[in-house]
């Protein structure tokens, strides 16, 4: 009986998230934001993948902040059609935008790789369609995923984003003998989630991009959202495992059946030798989200919270002068639909008093598209510095000719000293009254409850 597996490596273990947006894309911060925001949380690299839209460049920009041996930064971007790919290494765009084997044919040219995103709600079918063919794995947790799914809720318009997570479908396509790794990312656009809730531990020699691209293709990490290996070792015909912060180890193999789980921080499984795959998984009832509530700081960037005092006399929304993008999300009633012919946008605003404290300074409302012609942009954009103190309300008409994926109202404060609050935002098809936009509730979060810290390792593939 012979017991293989991708742990067989030295060298350091270290911390990276390789999905996240910056502003290249649809995504709230720049790159060396995204840089030092990710550092600050105690990570070691991250790969920004930015949509992949005419124009982009991945690797712009990577020369100024990748500090090889401190902070790496990877290039790549995210291809889309059909489903969403990470191509990880990959400095260029495929010659034919939107042609999915090609990006990923491209990103292993490079000696990249490629990794299927957040595909919870895919069947087994899509999964492992020629579309997806040559990837090496697939995202197996998602945490912007998790987040807008069960902190809005299907009643919020959130019915089609998948759950984040994806180990079923990693099962089924195990079982069929299919050889991919596991990824833990957090998908982090700087407006719709929290930093730094998931994450890949990689085993390398070095903290530099081409080392660490060798050891994720090999299999050499494991899959986290909080729960830290201390050990991953093969002894005989024992897989052992030690978590520090484990309550309990699980040994699970082909369609998810359970072969054996222990209380503790370490477990060990003695392979019987007909199982397929073995795959190791620990977690703990530590809560993965922090507490959201109406009275305490909504953990986006930018310091967003609830006021006591909107135009109508109850709660409203706001931004303060430490800069930052609130993004508010449609429900899926124009999703991937031909555009209407006009979408009117706007709300009550008021700032409080602004005063210029940077060159660079944006005090805005604005229509935000990603359509499969043009990738993400900015459509239409309500400058609001000029505005008087009081509630004032905005709007603006929006001619459309293009088919829709995705559109979001976006406020964004930075440069300024002071407060902007917004009350009511709307997004209107043309000839309908009804509200697109979600405008959720923050009082009760006890739907993020159910996540807590886990980490998995990557299959062992037992040959009788």
């Amino acid at each position: 009986m012979h017991i293989e597996h991708p742990y067989t490596g030295t060298g350091s273990w270290y911390k990276g998230n390789i999905h996240m947006h910056s502003r290249k894309s649809d995504g709230g911060l720049d790159m060396p934001q995204l840089r030092d925001l990710y550092r600050g949380l105690g990570f070691d690299f991250i790969c920004v993948s930015d949509h992949a839209h005419d124009g982009l460049d991945p690797s712009a920009g990577i020369d100024k902040i990748d500090t090889p041996g401190e902070f790496a930064v990877l290039s790549g971007y995210e291809a889309a059609s059909g489903g969403h790919v990470n191509c990880i290494g990959a400095t260029r765009l495929p010659d034919r935008l939107g042609n999915m084997p090609e990006a990923i044919q491209a990103a292993a040219s490079e000696g990249g790789f490629s990794i299927l995103n957040n595909p919870s709600g895919y069947t087994l079918d899509r999964a492992t369609g020629e579309n997806f063919h040559g990837i090496a794995g697939i995202e197996i947790t998602n945490s912007v995923c998790m987040y807008l799914h069960d902190l809005f809720g299907p009643e919020d318009g959130y019915a089609a984003v998948d759950s984040g997570y994806a180990l079923t479908l990693w099962d089924q396509m195990l079982s069929q003998g299919r050889r991919l790794w596991g990824f833990s990312n957090d998908d982090f656009h700087g407006f719709d989630s929290v930093p730094g809730i998931s994450m890949n531990w990689v085993r390398s020699e070095q903290l530099e991009g081409p080392a660490l691209l060798s050891a994720m293709k090999r299999g050499d990490f494991y899959a986290s959202t909080g729960v830290r290996f201390e050990g991953i070792e093969v002894e005989g015909g024992e897989i052992r495992i030690r978590a520090e912060n484990a309550g309990r180890v699980r040994f699970s193999g082909p369609d998810g059946e359970v072969f054996s789980e222990v209380a503790g921080e370490e477990g060990v499984y003695a392979v019987r030798g007909n199982e397929g795959y073995v795959r190791a998984e620990a977690t703990n009832d530590v809560r993965l989200f922090p507490n959201v509530t109406a009275d305490s700081r909504f953990p986006r960037d930018g310091g967003f919270l609830l006021a006591e005092t909107g135009h109508t006399g109850e709660r409203c929304c706001e931004l303060d002068g430490g800069g930052g993008v609130l993004h508010w999300g449609v429900q899926n009633k124009i999703v991937n639909q031909k555009a209407p012919k006009a979408l009117t946008f706007g709300g009550w605003v008021q700032t409080g008093g602004l005063r210029q404290l940077a060159g660079d300074c944006e005090c805005s409302l604005s229509l935000w598209m990603q359509s499969y012609e043009q990738g993400v942009l900015p459509v239409s954009t309500i400058d609001l510095s000029a505005l008087p103190m009081e509630w004032s309300r905005v709007e603006q008409t929006v001619p459309l000719d293009l088919r829709v994926r995705r559109v979001a109202v976006r406020m964004r404060l930075t440069g300024y000293e002071g407060k902007v609050r917004f009350d009511d935002l709307f997004l209107r098809q043309e000839g309908s009254p009804e509200n697109l936009l979600v405008n959720p509730s923050f009082e009760d979060d006890s739907r993020l409850d159910k996540y807590t810290q886990q980490a998995w390792t990557q299959p062992f593939w037992i040959h009788g």
